[in-house]
């Protein structure tokens, strides 16, 4: 090893920023492979604000592929006084080619990408880079105004999209495993589920299957 302060210490960290710098860049340039669209269970956590209105926040890895690993998330941060809800929502799973993938979805809406003018994010061969930054929700792909909590929410998973359910294979009555809407915390004795909320807006996915029409095209 160089000694600090020789030149060819300083060689020697300039070579390792160079290959760094090229690591990163590939990584950026990878394109997308496969976007398929997924059922996401979304948890959040909190309690009830002025005039009974909630307001979801995004805590890391709240994204999760099932009611039963949504289940389990929830029973392993129970803590009195804390309220706890799922949503079950529409979203992505982006698969790019350095084998690294994200999940995409929007959280604190009844209308899930309403405000998405283009889905280019999601179109096959459209580098990391460009995918990432399309998805901030002050992108030019995304209609004003830009929300002022929580919106668009991008997760990195080492899951394949297999292990998620696919839109396609979404339910529609809320006892089942995979309907869209949002979901309380039903206490009954020392047992616990999470049930339709009928008292919230109804959860509407038509604009989400109007984008999946517009990709398909």
């Amino acid at each position: 090893m160089p000694k600090l302060g020789t030149k060819e210490f300083h060689d020697l960290v300039l070579a390792a920023q160079e290959s760094l710098r090229k690591i990163t860049l590939a990584s950026e340039l990878a394109e997308l492979q496969v976007a398929t669209p997924i059922v996401v269970f979304h948890v959040s956590y909190g309690r009830n604000a002025w005039h009974s209105t909630w307001i979801a926040r995004y805590t890391k890895n709240t994204l999760l592929r099932s009611r039963v690993e949504a289940r389990s998330f929830i029973r392993a941060r129970l803590k009195q006084g804390t309220s706890y809800r799922m949503t079950v929502m529409p979203g992505w799973h982006l698969a790019f080619s350095d084998n690294k993938s994200f999940l995409v979805t929007e959280i604190n809406t009844s209308e899930p990408f309403k405000r998405l003018a283009n889905p280019a994010f999601a179109r096959k061969g459209i580098t990391k880079r460009d995918a990432l930054n399309l998805l901030k929700p002050d992108s030019e792909v995304w209609k004003a105004p830009i929300p002022r909590h929580d919106s668009i929410v991008v997760q990195e998973t080492k899951r394949p999209a297999s292990d998620f359910m696919t839109w396609s294979e979404r339910t529609e009555h809320p006892s089942q495993v995979g309907t869209p809407g949002r979901y309380k915390r039903t206490i009954v004795g020392n047992q616990w589920w999470m049930s339709f909320d009928k008292g919230l807006t109804d959860y509407d996915i038509s604009y989400f299957e109007a984008i999946l029409e517009k990709l398909e095209t």
